[in-house]
């Protein structure tokens, strides 16, 4: 059956064996497979994928492989590597050139993630301001944007120098995706925690901003870089 546990969906396979003295959880392919001595109600499918998300985050991510593509704005586009004397990546007709000194993996990464971080600042230079003035009531210093490739969240919103860092990759989502993110850390300007005044007042400003997390959250692209 498919199971989803927070921004994980696969297959899950539950086998009983009263034989077992333990659980066991196997990963690969795609699938989760728990065998155990016990019967499993969802509850305590819940704890297991909750005691083990790291570790079975993890273990899915590296049994798929990678497409041969690259995402921005929702979209798929092909690319090609070219060994050259500067680094350099770009959109031309529906391809994205990638020009590098050195083509190892984690030396091209760097020059995408570039790539991403430029067209992630030209849209928020056209689109940061319309969101900033719907908060703008609550919000009564607007918060600089800043650009990184971060693990583990799409945007953060930091008090101390009142900014907000949005993730190079976010700039692979569709455009409405990316301004719930501003939207979502314009919020933790009110409110630092996620507790029900925060959502109230992000549906308040962003109408349907919690489905769009939802979806965010759902989107998983297998991009190369």
């Amino acid at each position: 059956m498919r199971y989803t546990f927070e921004d994980i969906e696969v297959e899950l396979e539950f086998n009983y064996k009263p034989q077992n003295r333990h659980t066991y959880i196997k990963i690969g392919n795609g699938k989760v497979i728990i065998n155990s001595f016990k019967r499993f109600d969802k509850k305590d499918v819940d704890k297991i994928f909750k005691d083990f998300y790291p570790k079975i985050k993890k273990s899915l991510e590296n049994n798929v492989s990678k497409s041969h593509c690259i995402h921005l704005f929702g979209k798929a586009y092909d690319f090609k590597i070219f060994d050259s004397n500067s680094d350099m990546a770009y959109l031309e007709n529906d391809i994205i050139y990638i020009h590098t000194k050195k083509n190892e993996f984690s030396y091209v990464k760097k020059i995408v993630d570039r790539f991403y971080n430029s067209y992630l600042e030209d849209f928020t230079k056209n689109h940061y301001n319309e969101i900033y003035i719907k908060f703008s009531d609550v919000v009564l210093i607007r918060p600089c944007l800043k650009f990184k490739s971060l693990k583990g969240c799409y945007g953060k919103y930091d008090k101390r120098d009142n900014s907000i860092t949005l993730s190079s990759h976010l700039a692979k989502y569709n455009p409405i995706l990316i301004e719930q993110v501003i939207a979502h850390e314009l919020t933790h300007y009110k409110y630092m925690n996620h507790q029900k005044e925060f959502y109230n007042l992000l549906e308040l400003k962003m109408p349907g901003a919690k489905k769009l997390q939802h979806i965010l959250r759902m989107t998983k692209y297998n991009d190369y870089f």
